[in-house]
């Protein structure tokens, strides 16, 4: 039961520490280290925690069907498959909803509804639980039933009587007949956006339109078959990739490489890399830049230089916004009234992306051979459709393609890496010389962030809050953070409390996939036919029948919308917005106000006045009011928080909340272009300082096919070849019951597994600590003698050999005696990093010890070299220096480290580092001159070390 003795059937599942490994053995569960900021996965814990969703699919679903299999009729309540039994009342299930209900009181008194706060709600409403005769509450329910009408009695005889019961699906779910559909429609769903499509995403996604009707095992089934076949491949279990991504993405390439030939050069006298450019015979070339506007002078230098030679320019972004901005920062040459002129009969030199496919194609015909410069800034956010296509385009007009890949920002919203699958194939890209644009950033650790932010950004003043702008990376932090700012604002009185929802049109449209199913239709949404033309049209969904989807205009017409036929049209969906007078609203889409001409995307409202009719918006110090039906037409959303993509101006400051893990200098390269002072507050500051020059990760459709993301793991069933003789026996005898074995035997269990544990952790190890170990492992069941001749046993076998007081095992010792022998190899077989004439340079700050390290290591002939000290004495500052001197001869220097603190140490003095456990799983390539420094190398084992 609830505390409030409501009937509430859930499961407790216990999870004991332990764990059968893939070779029998037992082991404790995985475990995430609490000062480990590097895999925030690792643990048992952190695994269930991020997979708790599709544990959840999984368990409704099952239970879905074994109700339905009991005889009852179910109906689907929502989108996660939460169910209730046909025959139960709605005022029925609220009234046994006492503490959800309890809950909702508490977070409407608040002002909140984050899955936090509902958490903290629960706690803080919640009565001392109490002991019920089972008999007093059954009598309570059917009490509380019968005053609903309800009689459980003639459910149960009803069920009974039945074979199966029916399912009543949710309106926006249409069930999949079989796993095959289901998979298929959930693969086309998420291939859209993602390269890597999780496993647990794929499953979770597949219930959406199977709920009840499969088994979990049966999607499991049918994705082990899809990867067996390679219709997916990845790695099993984990993460994807679809067949027809792979091929999307060879196609990509090949067609760019045609793109390498065919190009014209241009003679241009332009020095510098826009002169490089023009005068390179490549056709489609990549040149990494650090900004967008950052880089408005090589643009306009390339544009300029481009028509003044004759040639056309365009210069394109996928983004309106950008677009704006990069217009504002770029300009044709209009020196002479005859160059101003002749700009007049000029197409705009910024385009979007979409207009240009849209406009371009029209030009072809007017001119027999057109050659232009395209240039496509932040190349790296367009999808490979819009990449081909504008490849195709130019490639038409005989034009350079020109890529700018901006390493100072994010990527795009679509599966892939195109620009990173153009370099992996072999193009060479050119590199801006324009210094990064700098910022200054104040790193703030909290738990809270968003309640943090909020309250840094609310108790700014009016004029303050005006210039700042707060920013969110994902759709779910930017409705938290919009929530937490306006109960902040209506707490201090600076938006009313009261408030009005208003129905809006949503950003969000149904994708091609998505379209073809009526379960993600919506009665409200906004259907636009041929889109973007001259022709288009508008209805709203009004209904959903077998026939298709019934809509309606203005004007009253009805129409049917088949999903079958192919017809052009977009669908809006449209979403609910909470309204308090001083409210600061942004402009979603253009606005359309006939005469009176448009309002722009991302232009801003204030609200003046709500009311049961309609509200009064403020723009540019005029009064509009829209009625409730003319709100349906408008997108609309909050202008507290924005999205990086959605950022019009700059900033006096940024607010940004950002776990650890999402710091990047993409990110905050991004956030940079907009203002020079960032407040990043974070869960965690060492992690977020760490990764502020750390690029963030991309994959190729290829790299996912081959594993490439995989988290880095151990396979512990692969054990040491110290400890492999031990284990096998142990993993033998342990499986027999312990009648099967004798005292003997137990000794000789109790040994090898007290040898197999000492052995990982030492090299020699105490004669008493192995019998003590061995002894804990035999206690009850053998005896010390026994234990004592087992000893001798392998001693004589030479699995152990006796060091006076210290025991060393066989492989052990093989392992050092190899070491030595590859130390001895190494000696005097390689040239001198530096001579010692060319090391008086030194800095005087250093101690004579630092300069002798110094000297040693750089003029020594050795391949290894060792440098002893104790901490303190400066030897991470000697590392620095010695790479410095390494680098002016053209050698490349990694750091190697044992642990992540240590490895951080590396990373704060410049010197790129790695873990010694990722440096040996990982299969990177390193050029013939690298230096590797291992610090604390007193920690390394024996095995790691060869």
């Amino acid at each position: 039961t609830s505390r409030e003795l409501d009937a509430n059937l859930h499961t407790h599942c216990l999870a004991m520490n332990m764990t059968q490994r893939c070779d029998g053995l037992w082991r404790s569960l995985s475990s995430h280290g609490k000062n480990d900021k590097t895999h925030p996965d690792n643990g048992f814990r952190e695994i269930v925690y991020e997979n708790q969703h599709y544990f959840g699919l999984v368990y409704t679903s099952t239970l879905a069907r074994k109700v339905c299999e009991l005889g009852y009729d179910i109906k689907i309540k929502d989108r996660y498959g939460n169910f209730e039994i046909v025959g139960l009342s709605e005022e029925y299930l609220e009234q046994t909803s006492k503490r959800r209900n309890q809950i909702l009181d508490k977070l409407n008194e608040k002002g909140l509804s984050s899955a936090k706060a509902a958490e903290k709600a629960n706690l803080d409403s919640r009565r001392l639980k109490e002991q019920v005769n089972p008999e007093d509450l059954l009598a309570y329910w059917k009490e509380e039933a019968n005053a609903h009408g309800i009689d459980f009695q003639t459910l149960i005889d009803k069920s009974n009587s039945r074979q199966k019961g029916e399912i009543e699906s949710f309106e926006k779910l249409e069930i999949s007949p079989n796993a095959v559909m289901a998979i298929d429609d959930a693969v086309l769903q998420l291939s859209s956006f993602h390269t890597q499509i999780k496993h647990g995403d794929l499953v979770r996604m597949a219930f959406m339109f199977a709920r009840g009707t499969i088994h979990h095992d049966e999607l499991e089934a049918e994705i082990d078959k899809r990867f067996n076949d390679k219709r997916l491949e990845g790695v099993a279990s984990r993460y994807y990739t679809t067949h027809e991504q792979i091929c999307q993405e060879k196609s990509f390439v090949k067609q760019f490489k045609k793109g390498l030939e065919g190009g014209f050069i241009c003679e241009t006298n332009q020095s510098g890399i826009v002169g490089d450019i023009l005068r390179k015979q490549e056709r489609v070339q990549i040149i990494d830049v650090r900004g967008l506007t950052h880089e408005a002078e090589l643009i306009e230098s390339l544009a300029q230089t481009s028509e003044a030679e004759g040639f056309g320019a365009y210069v394109l972004h996928v983004g309106r916004l950008q677009s704006n901005r990069l217009n504002d920062a770029i300009s044709r040459d209009t020196t002479s009234p005859w160059k101003w002129i002749k700009t007049l009969f000029k197409p705009d030199l910024v385009q979007t992306v979409s207009g240009f496919q849209s406009r371009y194609p029209q030009t072809l015909n007017k001119a027999r051979k057109k050659q232009d410069v395209v240039i496509v800034h932040d190349a790296q956010k367009l999808s490979y459709q819009d990449l081909m296509s504008l490849n195709d385009l130019t490639n038409a007009s005989e034009s350079k393609l020109i890529l700018l890949n901006n390493t100072r920002s994010t990527e795009g919203f679509c599966a892939g890496s195109p620009i990173k699958s153009l370099k992996d194939s072999g193009f060479k890209a050119m590199q801006s010389k324009t210094d990064a644009r700098r910022a200054h950033f104040d790193i703030i650790e909290t738990k809270n962030t968003h309640g943090k932010l909020a309250e840094a950004f609310v108790s700014l003043s009016s004029s303050e809050r005006e210039t700042t702008q707060v920013v969110a990376l994902t759709n779910k932090d930017m409705e938290s953070l919009n929530n937490q700012i306006r109960s902040k604002l209506k707490a201090e009185g600076l938006i009313s409390a009261p408030s009005k929802e208003a129905c809006v049109l949503a950003t969000q449209n149904l994708s091609e996939n998505q379209k073809q199913h009526k379960k993600f239709y919506d009665v409200g949404d906004l259907v636009t036919f041929d889109a973007y033309t001259k022709d288009a049209s508008y209805f709203r969904v009004v209904h959903k029948s077998d026939e298709g989807i019934e809509v309606v205009n203005k004007d009253g017409v009805n129409r049917i919308l088949s999903l079958e036929a192919k017809e052009n049209f977009i669908v809006t969906k449209t979403k609910t917005l909470d309204l308090s007078v001083n409210d600061s609203l942004a402009v979603e889409r253009n606005i359309f106000l006939g005469r009176a001409g448009v309002i722009e995307r991302g232009k801003t409202f204030v609200v003046k006045e709500i009311n049961e009719a309609g509200v009064v918006l403020e723009y540019a110090n005029s009064l509009l009011y829209f009625s409730n039906d003319e709100l349906r037409d408008l997108s609309l959303s909050h202008n507290y928080v924005r999205k990086p993509s959605q950022l019009t101006k700059d900033a006096s400051q940024i607010l940004v909340a950002l776990e650890g893990y999402q710091v990047n200098k993409n990110v905050l390269g991004e956030l940079s272009e907009y203002s020079s002072r960032i407040k990043l507050i974070t869960n965690d500051k060492e992690r977020a300082s760490s990764q502020l020059q750390k690029e963030s990760l991309s994959f190729t459709i290829h790299d996912v096919a081959r594993g490439k993301p995989s988290q880095l793991y151990r396979d512990s069933a692969l054990a040491d070849p110290v400890i492999e003789k031990d284990l096998a026996f142990l993993t033998t005898e342990l499986s027999k019951s312990n009648r099967e074995i004798n005292p003997e035997k137990i000794a000789s269990i109790a040994v090898a597994f007290a040898t197999a544990k000492l052995s990982q952790q030492e090299a020699a190890f105490e004669h008493k600590t192995l019998l003590s170990e061995a002894m804990v492992f035999a206690m009850g069941k053998s005896a010390l003698p026994l234990v004592e001749k087992a000893i001798e046993e392998k001693v004589s076998s030479g699995d152990l050999i006796n060091a006076g007081a210290y025991w060393i095992s066989k492989g052990s010792l093989i392992i050092e005696n190899n070491i030595i022998e590859n130390n001895k190899n190494g000696q005097n077989v390689l040239p001198s990093i530096a001579r010692s004439g060319q090391l008086h340079a030194l800095p005087n700050t250093l101690t004579q010890g630092q300069k002798d390290a110094i000297a040693l290591a750089a003029t020594t002939r050795d391949r290894f070299t060792s440098v002893q000290g104790l901490a303190g004495t400066g030897k991470t500052t000697m590392m620095q220096f010695l790479q410095t001197v390494a680098s002016e001869k053209g050698y490349k220097v990694v750091g190697l480290a044992p642990m992540h603190t240590s490895k951080d140490e590396l990373i704060k003095v410049d010197i790129d580092a790695v873990t010694i456990a990722r440096f040996l799983e990982n299969d990177t390539a390193y050029p013939e001159k690298t230096i590797f420094i291992i610090d604390e190398a007193s920690m390394i084992g024996n095995q790691n070390y060869l």
